[in-house]
C-alpha cells in the first residue's frame, strides 16, 4: 500500500517537473526553436565548443537573415554529434550546408567523467523515442529518472514556479553557451592555458581508448556517417579551426586517434564533402587576441574565420544557396 502510494507520488513529481521546467530546459528551448525556424533553416553546425569558431553573420556576405542555426553542444563526443543529428536531419527540410568541427583527437562520452556523461543522458531526454546507441541502457534509464534526480532540475522547477528565469541563456541562432565570447588574453597565458588542455585531452584520448580499442574505428565511423546523413545535395564542411600553436602541435603529437585524418580521407572521395585544416593557419598563430583559450577563438577570431569559410566557398555550387544566395532562391530550390 505504501510502496504504491510512493509510486504514485513519483509519477507525479515525474509528470510535474516534465510539464513545469523540462529536462536539460536549454536544450528544449533550443529544440522549440529549431522547430519555429525549420523552414528558413539552410545551414547548421554540428559536434562541440570548437564550433565557436562560426559566426553566421560573418559567414554571411551581407550579415542578414536567420539561416544558420547551432545544433553544436559543448563536449559532444562524435557519436553523439553523429546521432543528434541523425534525430535533426529529417526536421531540416531546406538543409544546404553542415559545418562540423573536427578535433585532432576522440572520446566517448560514457567513458570519462560523470560530468561528460551528463551529455549523453541529454540527448535520449531530447530524444525518448529514439533507440538505445551503443548499449547505452544505463544511461538511457538516467535520462528518463532525471528531473527527479538532478538538484539543477529541480531549481528550475521552483525557479518556473516563481515566474523567475533560468540560469542561461539560448540565442535565437541556437548559440548556448556561458562563457564570455570577447575575452582576450596575452600569448604567455594562452601558453600556460595550452600545456593544461594538452594534458588534460591527451588523458582524455589515452583513457577512452584503454577502456575501448575500438575506439579510434568507431569514431571513424561515426564521422564518416555524417555525409551520408546530410545527403549528396548537402554540402559537408569539415573544419578544424585554428588553435594557439602550442597547443595545435602539442596535442597531435600526445594523441593516437586524430581525427583530421578520417576527414581528409572523406574529403578526397566525397565529391559534396571538403575539409579545411587550420590549426596552424599562419593568420591566426601570432595573434593571442583573436583568441579565448588555447583551442577556442574568441568573437574577433571567430569573425575573422567565418570570414576566411565564407571566402571559401563563394565559387561553392552547393553551398551558395545557403551562403550567398537569398531566402526565396534557398527555399525555391531545396
Amino acid at each position: 500500500m505504501l510502496l504504491g502510494a510512493l509510486a504514485g507520488v513519483g509519477v507525479l513529481l515525474f509528470l510535474l517537473s516534465e510539464t513545469v521546467a523540462p529536462v536539460y530546459p536549454e536544450v528544449h528551448a533550443r529544440e522549440a526553436m529549431r522547430r519555429a525556424q525549420a523552414d528558413s533553416i539552410s545551414f547548421v553546425t554540428l559536434g562541440h565548443s570548437h564550433n565557436r569558431a562560426v559566426l553566421f553573420d560573418s559567414l554571411r556576405p551581407d550579415g542578414s537573415g536567420l539561416e544558420g542555426f547551432h545544433l553544436w553542444r559543448s563536449s559532444r563526443d562524435p557519436f553523439e554529434t553523429r546521432w543528434a543529428f541523425e534525430q535533426e536531419r529529417p526536421k531540416l527540410p531546406y538543409l544546404r550546408a553542415v559545418f562540423v568541427a573536427v578535433a585532432p583527437f576522440a572520446w566517448d562520452n560514457t567513458q570519462i567523467a560523470a560530468s561528460a556523461r551528463d551529455r549523453r543522458r541529454e540527448l535520449y531526454a531530447l530524444h525518448p523515442g529514439a533507440g538505445v546507441w551503443h548499449q547505452d541502457v544505463g544511461l538511457r534509464v538516467h535520462a528518463r529518472l532525471a528531473p527527479l534526480m538532478r538538484g539543477d532540475h529541480w531549481k528550475g522547477v521552483v525557479y518556473a514556479m516563481a515566474g523567475r528565469p533560468l540560469d542561461f541563456q539560448v540565442e535565437s541562432n541556437g548559440w548556448i553557451d556561458d562563457r564570455p565570447r570577447d575575452t582576450v588574453r596575452d600569448a604567455a597565458t594562452l601558453d600556460s592555458i595550452a600545456v593544461l588542455t594538452v594534458e588534460a585531452h591527451a588523458d582524455v584520448d589515452a583513457r577512452a581508448q584503454a577502456a575501448d580499442p575500438a575506439l579510434c574505428g568507431r569514431a571513424a565511423s561515426a564521422l564518416a556517417a555524417i555525409p551520408e546523413i546530410a545527403g549528396a545535395a548537402v554540402r559537408v564542411v569539415f573544419y578544424t579551426p585554428p588553435y594557439w600553436p602550442s597547443y595545435g602541435a602539442g596535442l597531435p603529437a600526445a594523441s593516437t586517434c586524430d581525427l583530421r585524418g578520417t576527414a581528409r580521407t572523406l574529403a578526397a572521395t566525397q565529391d559534396h564533402v571538403v575539409y579545411f585544416d587550420d590549426s596552424l593557419h599562419a593568420d591566426f598563430v601570432q595573434d593571442a587576441g583573436l583568441f579565448l583559450d588555447a583551442d577556442h577563438l574568441n568573437v574577433f577570431g571567430a569573425a575573422q574565420y567565418s570570414a576566411l569559410l565564407r571566402d571559401r566557398l563563394a565559387d561553392d555550387a552547393l553551398a551558395r544557396g545557403s551562403l550567398h544566395g537569398d531566402l526565396s532562391a534557398a527555399l525555391a530550390d531545396p
